[in-house]
């Protein structure tokens, strides 16, 4: 499908999406932040409805397409005729996340750092629980009178708060 064609009918996620960030689900990890970004620069550059920033995002693709071809960079061109190629295909679902852009960009910035920590939060802890605790974390717990097992720096920070609080903590085998 080339920039200037559009779907004969452009589909819908068969899921409701719950924050409008669904349509990210459909492109490579590796392009998501840059869709999202095209989206959010819409909302700060004066766009100020869903309709007006798929707009603006669409014809901000199609520039870069233009510009991609002209200086040869095939790679870009492909990359940008499949985002909007995905937008096109899912019209609801990127007006949805276009709604979701001026949503974020309307929130406080204490709001956004506080959302955006929360939804590292989980992925932060999976990481910690896969990496050993360290040598400081061990000690500290050993001074604060633990002497069974430390797993992980996750289990470590754990110890530590249950033990600065004064809490019984108990050892496993």
């Amino acid at each position: 499908m080339s920039m200037v064609e559009t779907a004969d009918t452009p589909k819908t996620s068969i899921e409701s999406p719950n924050d409008g960030r669904a349509l990210l689900e459909r492109f490579p990890n590796a392009r998501r932040s840059y869709v999202a970004n095209t989206f959010l620069y819409s909302v700060r550059s004066g766009a100020r409805t869903p309709a007006e920033v798929l707009a603006d995002v669409e014809h901000e693709l199609s520039e870069t397409a233009k510009r991609s071809r002209r200086w040869g960079f095939s790679e870009t061109v492909e990359r940008t005729e499949s985002i909007y190629s995905i937008l096109n295909e899912y019209h609801d679902e990127a007006l949805a996340f276009a709604a979701w852009a001026i949503a974020w960009e309307a929130l406080p910035p204490a709001e956004r750092e506080r959302q955006k920590k929360a939804k590292g939060a989980p992925h932060r802890q999976a990481y910690m629980e896969q990496q050993p605790a360290t040598e400081k974390q061990v000690a500290y717990i050993r001074s604060l009178g633990y002497e069974g097992p430390v797993t992980s720096k996750a289990h470590a920070s754990s110890l530590i708060e249950q033990l600065k609080r004064g809490e019984l903590v108990e050892v496993l085998p």
